[in-house]
């Protein structure tokens, strides 16, 4: 079935640095690769065949890269008819995301942050610039932005208590720099644009980076644009690029970028980023969750969790393997032992591509036990678009029956069938 975006990003990821270092066949293989994960990467194969052609000047290694592409794709089709599941596989990887919201996800969503911070920090060294004089290295707009971002990324961690997935200005910046560096390649900090015989570099540049942003915007697409450290390595190469064309020494920078990057880092992670939102500060991780499942052992959690886990395993004690967590709680199965009843872990609308009917009606089927979380028994989404829906979880909440009530959890079981006989509208269907 299909990867999950962090696949997407490790095989596109390993595509780019293929077609750099002379290598189209493995490019082709593993851009072919990027696009099993989701529709959102069908782009990637042909933007790495473009740049394995301008790159090496060679039709030949482009057409390499190309059958390694098409190699890729044959493979896993044989392999999925065989196995009688194509059927399935292709109606997960296509069908969910429509332009609206491609457009929305990877480009509208950059154009409506706030533009305060990038405007700050360029503001001294235009100043500067006006004057007729040259701002001190300090006061570059790229030292500027990562002071400003630090402070405001910080502040709003801790004024808010939960972790901020992607800060504000960080995608303006970002794209507004790499379209920046696409206009300026001249200063695309690879060697290959030093080499005097390189034909076309200006080209070359253009199409190096443009395949960089192809993957970014991949990656964005797909709802990885809140977790930037999967999507923002061309973007924040591009940080590097325009410094330098504004004269500034990109070592310097790095370090300084390294630095603030971990601290907005720590600072998050005191508080986890989940949906709906649970607080939950570093300092009460206190609990081995070893002591209620030994898989687990090892990993720290809150007393809140820890009672949460125990509650899972006397659940399971008591109504045996055939159950099913909601709407997520995915290690469920892993950390009980049992092989999984059910044909999918992750009940967010466009996880499981829209299909809602099939997969209320396989529950109905399996007639599993619903273990649902008392703390998200209300949410009716993941975030704030449509498609990330708590389709299958709403349903079995409003259409089940409760039998059994926990601190952390609420035991549904599927309806109740008419007896033969019962009247219409009465019996102990609820």
């Amino acid at each position: 079935m299909p990867w999950h975006t962090a696949d997407g990003v490790l095989f596109a990821g390993g595509a780019l640095l293929a077609a750099a270092s002379g290598w189209p066949l493995v490019a082709g293989l593993l851009a072919g690769c990027a696009m099993l994960c989701k529709q959102s990467f069908l782009l990637v194969p042909p933007a790495i065949v473009a740049l394995v052609w301008v790159e090496r000047g060679s039709w030949r290694r482009a057409l390499r890269c190309a059958l390694g592409w098409l190699a890729a794709l044959a493979a896993v089709w044989l392999f999925l008819r065989a196995a009688g599941a194509w059927e399935a596989f292709s109606r997960m990887t296509t069908g969910q995301l429509d332009i609206r919201e491609a457009l929305d996800a990877g480009i509208y969503i950059y154009l409506r942050q706030n533009w305060l911070l990038p405007l700050l920090a360029v503001a001294p060294w235009l100043a500067a610039r006006l004057f007729g004089k040259r701002a001190l290295a300090w006061l570059f707009p790229a030292y500027v932005y990562l002071a400003l971002l630090t402070v405001w990324y910080v502040r709003e961690v801790m004024a808010k208590q939960g972790w901020i997935g992607y800060g504000t200005s960080w995608p303006t910046l970002f794209v507004l720099l790499g379209c920046m560096a696409a206009l300026l390649p001249s200063v695309f900090l690879v060697r290959w644009l030093r080499e005097p015989d390189a034909p076309s570099p200006r080209l070359r540049a253009c199409v190096g980076l443009g395949a960089g942003l192809v993957a970014a915007w991949s990656v964005a697409i797909s709802g990885g644009y809140k977790i930037p450290a999967f999507f923002a390595t061309p973007l924040l190469f591009s940080v590097f690029v325009v410094h330098a064309r504004l004269g500034g020494r990109v070592r310097p920078l790095a370090w300084a970028a390294l630095a603030a990057g971990l601290i907005m880092f720590g600072a998050g992670y005191q508080y986890p980023y989940v949906f709906p939102e649970r607080p939950m500060p570093r300092a009460s991780l206190t609990h081995d969750a070893g002591s209620v499942y030994p898989r687990a052992s090892g990993v720290l959690v809150d007393a809140d969790m820890l009672g949460r886990l125990a509650e899972l395993k006397e659940l399971r004690a008591k109504y045996g393997p055939n159950y099913k967590t909601l709407p997520g709680f995915s290690l469920a199965y892993y950390l009980n032992g049992d092989a999984p009843v059910y044909g999918s872990d992750w009940l967010i609308d466009w996880e499981i591509n829209g299909e809602v009917d099939r997969l209320y009606q396989e529950l109905l089927d399996k007639n599993l036990t619903v273990f649902m979380e008392r703390d998200q028994m209300d949410a009716e989404r993941a975030d704030a678009y449509e498609r990330a829906g708590y389709g299958v979880p709403q349903r079995v909440r409003h259409n089940w029956r409760v039998v059994e009530e926990t601190p952390h959890f609420v035991v549904f079981q599927p309806p109740l069938v008419p007896k033969p006989g019962d009247a219409e509208g009465e019996g102990p269907m609820k």
